[in-house]
């Protein structure tokens, strides 16, 4: 009799002990909503992204048919209106993938002529032709500084170059010639971005892309000044990006669910964090320094906050 119900309590014991080690896996309802909800968000990104890069063509087209301070002001506005609706466009993008339209730093006098040295530049180089082809050949050639494709090429004519630099006379042919390439092909690149089949990232890649995207973020914010040096644009660059992501985490795209899902006390923490930096820099043009000081602690705090969703991750350690 013993031995008969020995026989039946060793099954119930061994299902026991691989119930402990094997614990079911928890699916996490939000991790396809959460896709579906960023490629349309995505695309309204590229959508607006697309559009105004036409529209900084077209007054590009304007200011060289006709250059003068107006026309420039308007050409201003448009670039900074183009350039961030890129980086929102952009912002999930791998690091580097697109140097043709966001390449930073430059180096001016890669392209163009300087006070000390008149005949530098591919403007003055007559052994180059101004054509697509080698502009694009020419585009980072020996260094990340020589730069001859992108927004910031356009950024250089349109802030730190006087209007006169690009009126219709001899020796300025060339600079109208590469400006004009500079605009077109910026408008090639943004349209075949914009109109690719959107990525399906799922929660769990997503919050993987926003750990490194919040590093990037890090480390642009300490190197402030550099990027869009020329406009005065840097801090500007850092709000619409933080902006893109309180969408993503809030609406329209609200992975914030899922976050809740694995640890709603670690996600209310992020968003802490998060909202403390857009407040931080909301308005302002110049930080101080105890802002400064405070804004590179919580960003920092935020990518650290994103690696630790990332351990919590299924299949992560």
């Amino acid at each position: 009799m013993a031995n008969h119900q020995l026989a039946r309590i060793i099954p119930i014991l061994f299902t026991l002990v691989a119930c402990v080690e094997d614990p079911p896996t928890v699916l996490n309802t939000e991790t396809l909503k959460v896709g579906q909800r960023l490629q349309a968000w995505q695309q309204s990104k590229n959508t607006q992204a697309k559009a105004s890069a036409h529209e900084l063509m077209r007054l590009t087209t304007l200011v060289l048919s006709d250059p003068d301070n107006s026309a420039q002001s308007l050409l201003q506005e448009s670039w900074r209106q183009a350039h961030e609706d890129w980086l929102v466009a952009s912002f999930l993008a791998p690091e580097g993938s697109q140097p043709e339209i966001d390449a930073w730093p430059i180096e001016p006098g890669f392209i163009d002529a300087l006070p000390n040295y008149p005949q530098s530049g591919l403007v003055n180089d007559r052994s180059l032709e101004i054509t697509a082809t080698v502009l694009r050949r020419q585009h980072m050639i020996t260094h990340e500084s020589e730069v001859a494709l992108g927004f910031h090429v356009l950024e250089y004519y349109a802030f730190a170059r006087p209007v006169e630099d690009l009126a219709i006379v001899e020796p300025n042919h060339r600079r109208r010639e590469l400006v004009t390439i500079v605009a077109d092909l910026l408008q090639q690149d943004i349209d075949k971005y914009t109109t690719a089949p959107a990525t399906d990232f799922q929660a769990e890649q997503l919050i993987e892309l926003l750990q490194a995207k919040s590093r990037l973020l890090f480390r642009e914010y300490n190197l402030l000044g550099e990027h869009s040096q020329f406009s005065d644009n840097a801090l500007a660059n850092i709000r619409v990006q933080l902006n893109a992501l309180v969408e993503i985490l809030g609406a329209p795209v609200e992975l914030n669910r899922y976050l809740i899902e694995l640890d709603a006390n670690k996600s209310e923490t992020l968003n802490i964090t998060l909202n403390d930096i857009v407040r931080l820099l909301s308005g302002k043009e110049v930080m101080s320094e105890e802002d400064n000081s405070r804004t590179l602690l919580l960003m920092s705090s935020l990518s650290h906050q994103f690696e630790d969703f990332s351990k919590l991750l299924p299949g992560e350690g």
